[in-house]
């Protein structure tokens, strides 16, 4: 409860790079094989790792 104002900076800033990362790496996909289709398709890359990153964060015991 005490630590709840730097969570939300990591959230702050986690937001601020993902809304650079996310248009970057699909223009430079969509550039790099002239598909932006593959350029959307991209972002399963980012969506595997925030998956993986969850995964491993514990669980609260109730």
């Amino acid at each position: 409860k005490e630590k709840a104002n730097e969570f939300f900076g990591f959230y702050n800033i986690f937001g601020k790079f993902a809304s650079i990362m996310g248009p970057l790496l699909v223009a430079m996909t969509a550039q790099l094989t002239g598909n932006s289709s593959l350029g959307v398709f991209s972002l399963v890359i980012l969506f595997i790792i925030g998956f993986v990153i969850l995964m491993k964060v514990p669980e609260p015991e109730v």
